[in-house]
């Protein structure tokens, strides 16, 4: 998640990250008030059945939009870097908080709420079951990146790909796909999607030297492979306009028919098409559903900030700068707020209102605060 140099910085890429970071702890903090399918540390009685939806949509797009993100900023990096000086920084940035939150915090958490009464020594024994997965908790990401980071220094380290910093000037640039090429790339990703998920059906993790879900792996491999590809050939400058509004509407098409679904409980129709795994063709709805939905958002909404809010802005710098140290961090403070919230008789929905407006304010706040300590330069 490294920011390219000045000269190339892409701006309207600090409005997205910023905005999907504040999405991504949105998410979090309408895990307590919304029915999650899933275990949540705050589980408040009454729930907001629309949340179900925020989930869905939120689940299907904003992850694979980061990894797209990070993958562009990761070939930037090794580009200016070479392979010595880029394994050391993304080693520091990556591998730091990544030992420090989840392998010494969360796993004395994890510890502390689930050990069944064995010591220590012997609850270090059990992780590489299910419970690594809580261990890294929403770390994950950042496992990921580092082990793509390592793969990337491996693949350019044998066969010596990479260009230089200004993408559009490497003479190995690509010109920006355009409709077909972003069709097949769906296509292809609803098809190897489903076949995942014959087995590996959503929020089912496996580890695979850090926790994967398997059901989502192939969109967020192959946006970070695709976000390489778009750093060499200057893609999220080249897109053209007409391109990005066409696949927005698909996305928003795909996002708006599920809201309105649970808008207006029409519980024969969504419910009826879609299932989140296994070989039936509800199955196979969903994974092609999926795939339009997050191929149109992402590619949608780059186009859309770059005609629009392609310009520098303080705030939004500061913002974007902080966001790294934002992921890590909100969590952990969004279930503080959840559970200084939890016996206030206030509705569900403005409870979940309330953990985002004082989640983003408190969170951005403090990782701004923390990154101005002299320790933090070059990890945060």
């Amino acid at each position: 998640m490294s920011s390219p140099d000045q000269a190339q910085r892409l701006y309207f890429v600090d409005n997205l990250r910023v905005w999907i970071i504040i999405l991504v702890l949105a998410h979090h903090a309408g895990q307590a008030y919304g029915p999650t399918g899933g275990l949540w540390p705050i589980d408040n009685p009454e729930k907001v059945r629309m949340l179900s939806t925020f989930f869905l949509v939120n689940a299907s797009f904003f992850m694979g939009l980061l990894f797209l993100i990070s993958g562009y900023f990761t070939a930037a990096a090794f580009a200016r870097k070479k392979t010595a000086r880029f394994l050391k920084e993304r080693l520091r940035r990556l591998g730091i908080p990544l030992a420090i939150f989840a392998l010494t915090l969360n796993l004395f958490i994890s510890y502390g709420a689930s050990s069944g009464g064995v010591s220590f020594g012997e609850y270090l024994l059990r992780p590489w079951r299910w419970e690594w997965q809580v261990v890294y908790a929403h770390l994950w990401f950042l496992g990921h990146l580092l082990v793509y980071a390592l793969l990337y220094a491996l693949w350019q380290t044998v066969f010596k790909t990479a260009g230089r910093p200004g993408a559009s000037e490497n003479p190995g640039a690509r010109s920006a796909p355009g409709h077909g090429a972003v069709l097949l790339y769906v296509l292809v990703l609803g098809a190897v999607t489903y076949l995942v998920r014959r087995r590996y059906p959503i929020d089912r993790w496996v580890v695979v030297l850090v926790p994967v879900e398997l059901a989502h792996f192939p969109q967020y491999a192959s946006l970070f492979v695709l976000g390489l590809l778009a750093q060499r050939g200057d893609w999220f400058r080249k897109i053209p306009a007409a391109t990005g509004r066409v696949w927005l509407a698909i996305g928003l098409a795909a996002a708006g028919l599920l809201y309105l679904n649970g808008a207006l409980r029409l519980k024969a129709l969504i419910p009826a098409i879609n299932e989140m795994g296994g070989p039936g063709w509800r199955s196979l709805v969903q994974s092609f559903w999926e795939a339009f939905l997050a191929v149109g958002l992402s590619l949608g909404l780059l186009v859309c900030l770059r005609e629009r809010f392609n310009r520098p802005n303080r705030l939004i710098a500061a913002m974007s700068a902080d966001s790294y140290f934002v992921y890590i961090i909100h969590l952990y403070l969004v279930i503080a707020l959840q559970a200084v919230l939890h016996t206030v008789p206030f509705p569900p929905f403005i409870k979940f209102l309330l953990v985002t407006a004082f989640g983003v304010l408190i969170c951005f706040s403090l990782s701004h605060l923390v990154r101005k300590l002299s320790f933090t330069r070059g990890i945060l």
